[in-house]
């Protein structure tokens, strides 16, 4: 692992203390020091976040999170902040952001801004993971050094398309057009379910049967007319071989009632593996665990 030299004189509290308390090595990665000095004094101070778990609105444009410093405030202290994805991607629900907190001294609180995302579709509770490092004249928390900002989702199901209908009540209900309904929760399931790719791979592998079964009433005609021509049609018939005599073509033609059906076959077992009905049940059970329960 790399290691990461001060132009200061060292310190080893700061250090042997997050030995002790197990904190997570990947913190030394980060380091980039402040953009202003900070005196190394041996602080003893503990910076962390004022709570494990956060939520978020979806329609919440900037979601602010405190970071507090605990202990004696003398002296200037810093540490670097940076989001991490979880459930929740960066630039799709959230704007990531890295940076660095300094505290003055007598100072006990820094509030970070991060952008919230409205994704325009619905989904379960998102969340992604804010992190400290490289503390600077202090120590990091020993468990509140890291914490999930959970996003909540704004959008009903399957769509917010039937907003208006939904406020008359249940004559707005009644309205509701069952193929309208099913056509948006089929959008949901395209979009979201992760069976895009898979969904347009079946629909255009599904069609091999139907270009087998053409393919071979034509090669039936070619039997009849160029394997099985007698008389005048015989020496016409010779020069559509595909081999140079009778006997070998009728062989590669059999090869034709044999290689398709095994195709197809192995595209049956191809299809189960990727299992698009599965795969759309599982988005729905999992968005329904991470909406109802502390799951990611």
């Amino acid at each position: 692992m790399t290691q990461f030299k001060k132009t200061e004189e060292p310190t080893c509290e700061s250090s042997s203390y997050d030995e002790e308390m197990g904190l997570p090595e990947t913190r030394q990665l980060l380091k980039v020091d402040p953009p202003d000095k900070i005196e190394e004094l041996g602080g003893r101070d503990i910076v962390q976040f004022n709570s494990f778990i956060y939520y978020a609105d979806e329609l919440e444009e900037v979601f602010k999170v405190d970071i507090i410093r605990l202990g004696t405030m003398v002296g200037r202290v810093a540490v670097r902040y940076s989001t991490q994805n979880l459930s929740a991607k960066a630039s799709e629900q959230y704007g990531a952001i890295d940076g660095v907190a300094v505290f003055e001294e007598g100072e006990y609180t820094q509030t970070i801004d991060i952008p919230i995302y409205d994704d325009g579709v619905w989904s379960s509770c998102k969340e992604f993971k804010v992190i400290l490092a490289t503390p600077e004249n202090c120590r990091l928390g020993m468990y509140l050094h890291s914490c999930r900002v959970k996003i909540l989702n704004a959008e009903a199901f399957p769509s917010d398309d039937f907003e208006d209908d939904l406020k008359d009540g249940e004559e707005g209900i009644k309205r509701i057009s069952n193929w309208e309904l099913f056509g948006q929760y089929w959008k949901l399931n395209f979009e979201c379910a992760g069976v895009q790719f898979p969904t347009i791979m079946v629909m255009l592998f599904d069609q091999l049967s139907a270009l087998f079964l053409f393919a071979t009433l034509y090669v039936g005609v070619y039997i009849v007319d160029t394997i099985f021509a007698t008389g005048s049609d015989k020496f016409a018939a010779d020069k559509r071989l595909l081999l140079p005599d009778r006997y070998h073509t009728a062989m590669l033609i059999a090869c034709w009632f044999v290689i398709p059906h095994v195709v197809l076959l192995f595209w049956d077992a191809l299809k189960v593996y990727i299992d698009i009905k599965g795969s759309s049940r599982e988005y729905l059970l999992m968005s329904r665990m991470r909406t109802t329960m502390d799951y990611s």
